[in-house]
């Protein structure tokens, strides 16, 4: 199923959301590459000092008692297990595959200013099918591996950190926000949410807050249950989110959005 853009659900359910948030996102900490390589399954490990600067800070901000769970990637798991010897209190999960980045072919280790123009044309041009690399990834089964794992996690309401990457990020982020804004429904900017967060001190400041969906008298939304046709649509390369995701920092996805990961029992 999936809910309206009120957070209400289609066959069910009350609705009601916490102002808490469902889950941490962590990008890694940053790796130890040369600018502007190409690095996507590619295996790199993380700098040191870097992975020391974002487990100290997470260790202070984080609240206490949270599920922990990375991708396989060492870059993300040297930051999970610096993290777990900071703070027990996590409890600490083996590594989900699910989480790791897009797998880029045979760009992986390459220059991007070294790729091949043709290739790059033929990517950008057919963005949601093409095989990055030749043998890698397409957007489009990117896409569905993390859709996969966000439909394996909506019953679970424990909040959790999950250490990963920025194309996954971005990829939530399409998922649960992009493709519905980019549909053109009316009255999508009232309940748009820039999943962007920064820790000050020892709260959350959101970059920008959702405001309610309108309503009319019975209490329903005005914009109705998402289409089908928009929940399986692809992203052009134009509208991939472009946001900025620093290293080490945490972004919260709110309860409102494990409400409208689509589910296959209803």
């Amino acid at each position: 199923m999936w809910v309206d853009h009120g957070g209400r659900t289609g066959c069910g359910g009350s609705g009601v959301t916490s102002a808490l948030p469902w889950r941490w996102l962590v990008r890694h900490p940053r790796p130890e590459v040369v600018k502007g390589l190409c690095y996507g399954r590619l295996d790199v490990p993380a700098q040191p000092e870097d992975t020391e600067r974002a487990a100290q800070t997470l260790a202070r901000r984080l609240p206490e008692g949270l599920v922990l769970r990375s991708s396989p990637r060492q870059r993300c798991l040297a930051l999970a297990l610096r993290l777990h010897a900071l703070r027990p209190d996590l409890v600490l999960q083996p590594p989900e595959a699910w989480l790791a980045e897009m797998d880029m072919g045979d760009w992986e280790g390459r220059l991007w200013a070294e790729l091949p123009e043709a290739e790059l044309t033929a990517w950008t041009e057919d963005f949601g099918h093409y095989q990055a690399g030749g043998t890698g990834e397409s957007v489009g089964a990117f896409l569905a591996r993390i859709e996969a794992g966000l439909r394996a996690e909506r019953t679970q309401t424990d909040a959790q950190v999950w250490i990963t990457h920025a194309g996954v990020i971005r990829g939530i982020h399409w998922l649960l926000e992009g493709r519905l804004a980019s549909s053109g429904l009316p009255g999508e900017q009232e309940d748009s949410f820039v999943m962007e967060s920064r820790l000050v001190g020892g709260g959350v400041r959101m970059a920008s807050a959702p405001a309610p969906v309108s309503t009319g008298a019975s209490g329903s939304s005005s914009l109705g249950p998402v289409d089908a046709a928009i929940a399986q649509r692809l992203p052009t390369a134009q509208e991939w989110p472009g946001i900025e995701i620093a290293f080490g920092e945490p972004w919260p996805l709110m309860e409102r959005h494990r409400l409208r990961i689509r589910s296959d029992d209803c």
